[in-house]
């Protein structure tokens, strides 16, 4: 049994996701339908929030649109994961020569 989506939320943000991306393409549920073996119908489900695909449907969807699974999913990070020079502080622990930044 494949893993689905359990969250409605996760759901719907990924249906929006590949709205995004079709629209980004120029391709229509209809190409994504050729090119997954997934009927049209289930990939306007999809896209609306109102069926939860499986993992499976969810690598095969990516294939088709170029780009990782990742994409569709929320994945933590840092709030600035860039900082300028003058912003990063270093500190060192005792006893040991090296240098961290925080």
């Amino acid at each position: 049994m494949d893993p689905t989506f359990e969250d409605a939320d996760q759901v719907l943000a990924c249906g929006h996701r590949i709205r995004s991306r079709l629209w980004r393409l120029q391709l229509t549920l209809e190409d994504v339908a050729v090119s997954t073996g997934i009927s049209k119908p289930f990939l306007s489900q999809v896209e609306r929030g109102l069926a939860r695909p499986s993992v499976r449907s969810m690598i095969a969807i990516a294939r088709a649109l170029g780009i990782s699974c990742n994409y569709f999913f929320d994945t933590p990070g840092e709030a600035h994961p860039v900082r300028r020079k003058e912003e990063v502080q270093l500190f060192r622990l005792e006893g040991s020569a090296a240098s961290f930044a925080g």
